[in-house]
């Protein structure tokens, strides 16, 4: 029998190469055995744990969820760093839970509000020393927020900031009439919505009943975010349900993951709508009462006060 040339130089190689990949397969295997595997041509769902910060156990058990998951963190809280370095850590994204003033229950805001009767460099200073005190940020969703969500004015200085900082955003949706995630469009911000709060009704049942209202939310839409609580019944549910997607045939994926797909959508639809004009009809403004988004094409000065912008269409 004819030796083929150089096979005793390759087959050592390869033994080595099956070795190591069996074993690299073994230690992803055990550590993503509390996530589920990534299926093509599937529904997905996203899930964020907001209000983190105030409950270290609480915190610290849902920043051991599956490392889809993301953990949205309440701003200038005992323990938010600590879940914060943990949730990244583990792979986990890690989001602002921005407090926006509400029409009602104006208590539990917490530190670091955004509120109506803010001007815009008050407003500026308030954002940047809650994204200071929360480590990783690479998004927020709104914290309340009723009333400031509905803000024409406020919402378009937000979108400004996380345009300027490269961060999306996740409408909550704490009110019908709220006009963030829309703003957020205009300014070409990442962004999505919440389809369904896992635990308004804080009880195990109802739990179970909205988790099957997201699944049946993105079966049909191809997609659909969660929002729930570090709270005993959520948690309990979660560390349960989330391991067994497969069986369910739905894939759970990070909310960076979900904001890249949306943003790489609008860059293909951009370049088709490329031809049309974009800004129109530059006007003055005072930045402190400023809403409106600044055009690509100017470079303006932040602390400016009397500047020419365009009004986009």
């Amino acid at each position: 029998m004819r030796k083929i040339k150089g096979l005793n130089r390759v087959l050592p190689l390869l033994v080595i190469s099956l070795l190591i990949s069996a074993s690299m397969s073994a230690l992803l295997g055990e550590n993503l055995s509390y996530g589920p595997l990534i299926k093509k041509n599937i529904p997905t769902i996203t899930v964020i744990i907001d209000d983190i910060g105030n409950n270290r156990l609480l915190g610290l058990r849902a920043a051991k969820l599956p490392p889809q998951v993301a953990l949205s963190i309440l701003p200038h809280t005992s323990f938010s760093d600590e879940i914060a370095h943990l949730g990244k850590q583990r792979g986990m994204d890690i989001l602002l839970h921005q407090p926006m003033e509400s029409l009602t229950n104006l208590s539990l805001l917490g530190p670091g509000p955004l509120l109506k009767n803010m001007n815009r460099r008050q407003f500026n200073q308030v954002l940047d020393e809650n994204l200071k005190v929360v480590p990783f940020v690479i998004g927020l969703n709104n914290h309340m927020g009723s009333l400031l969500t509905a803000d024409k004015q406020k919402m378009n200085w937000l979108m400004e900031e996380l345009k300027y900082r490269d961060l999306f955003f996740i409408d909550s949706r704490t009110t019908t009439e709220t006009i963030a995630e829309n703003t957020a469009q205009v300014w070409q911000v990442p962004t999505e919505r919440r389809k369904v709060f896992l635990d308004h009704i804080d009880e195990p049942e109802a739990i179970a009943v909205q988790f099957q209202r997201l699944l049946s939310i993105a079966e049909k839409n191809g997609h659909a975010i969660a929002i729930g609580h570090p709270r005993e019944n959520t948690l309990n549910f979660l560390e349960q349900k989330l391991t067994h997607l497969d069986g369910l045939q739905f894939n759970l994926i990070p909310v960076s993951q979900l904001m890249a797909d949306i943003s790489s959508i609008k860059s293909i639809k951009k370049l088709h709508d490329s031809t049309e004009p974009v800004y129109v009809d530059c006007y003055y403004f005072d930045l402190n009462n400023y809403n409106y988004p600044r055009p690509k094409s100017l470079r303006l000065m932040r602390d400016s006060i009397d500047i020419i912008d365009c009004l986009i269409h």
